[in-house]
């Protein structure tokens, strides 16, 4: 039920939109923007500094001749999200690109 709602939402919207309505367009390519840039952006910054300190704290232990065997296995174990999260960032800029020209395409086109 509650996907049915939400498509019935989504082409109301899409139509008021394309009637002309230019606050539902507004509103509608601010809340996708919202959504296309919630958790994963951050998720990917929150890797990358965690890997910096991890590679900063590799290079002190392995200079110093310590142990550092569990903070390269902390690196390793952070490639694989930080992977994910660049492949999910590149989906997302597409996307972005994409809804750029839709809201192109929208404003150049007359009114049904």
């Amino acid at each position: 039920m509650p996907s049915s709602l939400a498509t019935i939402v989504l082409v109301t919207a899409i139509n008021d939109t394309l009637s002309g309505k230019n606050s539902i367009l507004a509103t509608l390519q601010n809340n996708i923007a919202t959504v296309l840039s919630r958790e994963n952006d951050k998720t990917l910054t929150n890797i990358d500094n965690r890997l910096e300190k991890m590679q900063t704290q590799l290079l002190k232990l392995a200079s110093s001749k310590s142990d550092y065997e569990d903070v390269a296995d902390e690196i390793y174990s952070l490639c694989e999200p930080q992977q994910l999260a660049q492949v999910e960032n590149a989906g997302r800029d597409e996307l972005r690109k994409r809804i750029a020209d839709m809201h192109a395409s929208f404003r150049n086109s007359p009114p049904p």
